[in-house]
C-alpha cells in the first residue's frame, strides 16, 4: 500500500510522481511497479512559477500573495530555499518591504492595514539548543544515563561548588584515562564510600555478593515491551557461581521479530513461562542488597524497572551495579568492539554468548572475573589516590546527583525539572542574567525559556508511562529537530523561512520554493561538478512538503544568462501557472 498518498491534492501527487519518473526512471520502478496513486478527492490547484529580475521583487511578490491568501495558521505556511545565505536575504527583504509599506500606509490612510505577518529564521528556533535549555537537559541526560560524562562535565563545571575547569581536566585528563577513570565515577557510589569507583565491586565479590543478570524480551521499547526470560548467578571473586536462577515469563504481548534473536517461541513462554509478576518478585528477592553486573546492563535496568512499575512491583534493591561494556571500553578501547561476544572471544570464555540470557550471563561473569583480575584490582591503589584529592569537593554534588536519580523514578518530568533548576542553581544564574541584560519578562528571557520548558514537559509527559519512562521519551523528544520546530511554532506562530535540508520530515499546507534559479538550485558547485544527482532529490523534497499549493520562484538578477532552475522543467508543464 505505499504507493497510495492521502495527503496531497492530485496535482502535486501526480506532479512529484512525474518528476521522480523523468529525473530517476530506473529507482521509481523499482519502487512503484504499480505507479503511485493519489486518493484524495481533492484536485487542487496548479503549481505557480513565477520569475523576478531580483530577490527584492520575488520577496515582494511573495508577502503580496500571502497578503492574498491571509493563513489563518502562519505555521502551516513555508518559505522554502537552497541554503541559508538565502534565506537571510529574503528576510531581510520581507523586512525592508514591510517596514515601506508599514510608512506609506500611515502617510495615506492614518493606519497599517496589512494582514500581519510575521516570519522566522531557524536560528530563532533552535530552542533546544539555547544554554539555560542545554543546562536542564543536561542534569537529565546524566541521570538516565549515568556514563554520559559530557553532561556530568557541563553540570559539575557550571553549578557545583569548589568544581572549575581545572578539576574537569584533571578527571578527563591522559593520567585518569590510564587508570581506568571517568568523570562519572565521581558521582558513584562507591567512590563517595571508598575513594575508589571499583571497590565496592572488589569487596562485595570476596564476599559473593555480586549478581550477574541478563534479560530477553519481546522488543527494543523499553517502555512497552515485556521480560520473557530473566536469568542471574551469584558469583564470588574466582567466578565461582555460588546460585543461580533462571526464568521464562509469560508475555501480554507476541514475541514477534525478536524471536529471530533469542529464539524464544509464544509457545514455549505458554508451556514453560510463569507468571511475570512472579517471575520478577523472584529476581528482585534474589539480587536484593547485592552489586548487580551486566553487559550493557543500561537497557536490562531500564526494561527491568519500567515492569515493575507497570506491574505495580516495588524497584530493584541493590548497592551499585557495573556494566561489563563501560569496563572493557575503558581498559580496551582499542578492541574491534565491545560486544559480549567479541569480548568473549578476546578473553578466550568457555561459555559463549548466544542471546539465551542464562548463556550470556555466563560470558558476562567470566570476562567480569577477568577485568577485575586483570585491570581493576592492579590500579586499585593509584586511583584511590588520584580520587583521593577531589572526592571531598564532589561529594555535594554526588548526593544531589544521586538523589535526584531515586526521584526519577517517583517525579513526573516538570515536578523533578522543578526541584532541579531550583536546587541546582539554574534558576537563580538565569534570573540574574535577566536581571543584568534588563530582559526579565520579555520574550526573549532566560528564564522565560525555562517556563517554556516546564510547560513542553507537561504537555507532552505521557501519564500512562512510568515516570523513568516519561523522562526517557521526552529526552528523545528535544532530540528531534521537528519536535523543536513544532514546539516554537505552536506558542507563536510565525511563517518559517527554512532550508529544503531542514524541511526534511515537514509539511504545510502552503509551500512557497524561493530562489529556484541556476547557480542557486542547482548550486554553481553542483553545475561546475556536473552532477546533479543531490540536487535533483533536495528539488524532490522540496516540492512534496507540500499538501495543498505549491509556489515556485526564481530571481533571475546574477546575469542576463540566469536561466530557472532546471529542475522546474522536469514537471509536467500542464500543471504549471507561469506569471511574472
Amino acid at each position: 500500500m505505499f504507493n497510495k498518498n492521502y495527503r496531497s491534492t492530485r496535482i502535486l501527487l501526480d506532479s512529484s510522481y512525474y518528476y521522480l519518473k523523468k529525473r530517476f526512471p530506473d529507482k521509481v520502478m523499482n519502487f512503484f511497479p504499480d505507479d503511485a496513486l493519489a486518493m484524495s478527492d481533492n484536485e487542487g490547484e496548479r503549481i505557480v512559477h513565477a520569475t523576478f529580475r531580483d530577490t527584492y521583487i520575488e520577496a515582494d511578490w511573495i508577502y503580496n500573495t500571502l497578503q492574498r491568501l491571509k493563513p489563518q495558521d502562519l505555521s502551516k505556511v513555508c518559505i522554502l530555499t537552497r541554503s541559508n545565505v538565502y534565506n537571510k536575504r529574503l528576510s531581510n527583504c520581507f523586512s525592508k518591504i514591510m517596514e515601506t509599506r508599514q510608512r506609506n500606509q500611515m502617510l495615506q490612510k492614518g493606519v497599517f492595514d496589512d494582514f500581519p505577518l510575521e516570519f522566522m529564521l531557524v536560528d530563532e528556533f533552535h530552542f533546544f539548543r539555547r544554554q539555560e535549555i542545554k543546562d536542564v537537559l543536561a542534569v537529565f541526560n546524566m541521570l538516565v544515563n549515568e556514563w554520559d560524562d559530557t553532561s556530568i562535565c557541563r553540570v559539575a563545571k557550571e553549578y557545583a561548588k569548589g568544581i572549575g575547569a581545572r578539576t574537569i581536566d584533571k578527571l578527563q585528563s591522559e593520567e585518569a584515562v590510564a587508570l581506568g577513570i571517568r568523570p562519572s565515577d565521581m558521582v558513584h557510589p562507591s567512590t563517595l564510600k571508598y575513594d575508589e569507583p571499583f571497590e565496592m565491586l572488589r569487596r562485595e565479590l570476596e564476599r559473593g555478593n555480586v549478581v550477574v543478570f541478563d534479560v530477553e524480551s519481546t522488543g527494543l521499547d523499553t517502555s512497552r515491551d515485556e521480560i520473557i526470560q530473566i536469568a542471574a548467578i551469584r558469583i564470588d571473586r574466582t567466578g565461582k557461581v555460588l546460585d543461580k536462577l533462571n526464568l521464562f515469563l509469560k508475555a501480554t504481548k507476541s514475541v514477534g521479530q525478536s524471536v529471530n534473536t533469542h529464539h524464544i517461541t509464544d509457545e514455549q513462554l505458554q508451556q514453560e513461562g510463569v507468571d511475570p509478576g512472579k517471575g520478577l518478585q523472584a529476581f528482585l528477592d534474589f539480587a536484593r542488597d547485592s552489586v548487580v553486573v551486566g553487559h550493557n546492563v543500561g537497557y536490562d535496568l531500564t526494561i527491568l524497572a519500567s515492569q515493575l512499575k507497570r506491574l505495580g512491583l516495588e524497584g530493584l534493591k541493590c548497592q551499585a551495579h557495573y556494566d561489563t561494556l563501560d569496563i572493557f571500553r575503558r581498559f580496551y578501547p582499542k578492541l574491534e568492539n565491545h560486544k559480549l561476544s567479541t569480548i568473549g572471544d578476546f578473553v578466550q570464555v568457555s561459555h559463549k554468548s548466544t542471546h539465551d540470557a542464562f548463556d550470556d550471563i555466563s560470558a558476562t561473569g567470566e570476562i567480569l572475573i577477568y577485568a577485575v583480575n586483570n585491570n581493576i584490582v592492579e590500579g586499585i591503589d593509584e586511583r584511590r589516590r588520584f580520587f583521593s584529592k577531589y572526592s571531598k569537593v564532589f561529594a555535594p554534588f554526588a548526593d544531589k546527583i544521586n538523589e535526584y536519580k531515586r526521584d526519577m523514578y517517583d517525579m513526573r518530568p516538570q515536578e523533578l525539572m522543578n526541584k532541579v533548576i531550583r536546587e541546582v542553581g539554574i534558576l537563580e544564574r538565569y534570573t540574574n542574567e535577566d536581571i543584568r541584560n534588563n530582559s526579565t519578562n520579555k520574550p526573549n528571557s532566560k528564564v522565560g525559556n525555562l517556563r517554556q520548558l516546564y510547560r513542553f514537559m507537561r504537555e507532552r509527559d505521557d501519564k500512562k508511562m512510568s515516570c523513568l519512562d516519561g523522562i526517557k521519551n521526552l529526552l528523545n523528544l528535544t532530540s528531534l529537530s521537528n519536535t523543536e520546530f513544532d514546539l516554537m511554532l505552536a506558542s507563536h506562530p510565525k511563517i518559517p523561512i527554512i532550508t529544503v535540508h531542514q524541511a526534511k520530515g515537514l509539511e504545510f499546507d502552503q509551500v512557497f520554493f524561493a530562489g529556484l534559479q541556476e547557480g542557486v538550485f542547482p548550486s554553481k558547485f553542483a553545475i561546475d561538478a556536473d552532477y546533479f544527482d543531490e540536487e535533483a532529490r533536495l528539488f524532490y523534497v522540496g516540492i512534496t512538503r507540500a499538501k495543498k499549493a505549491l509556489y515556485l520562484t526564481s530571481a533571475l538578477e546574477r546575469s542576463k544568462n540566469t536561466n530557472p532552475c532546471r529542475f522546474i522543467y522536469s514537471l509536467p508543464q500542464k500543471n504549471i501557472e507561469n506569471c511574472q
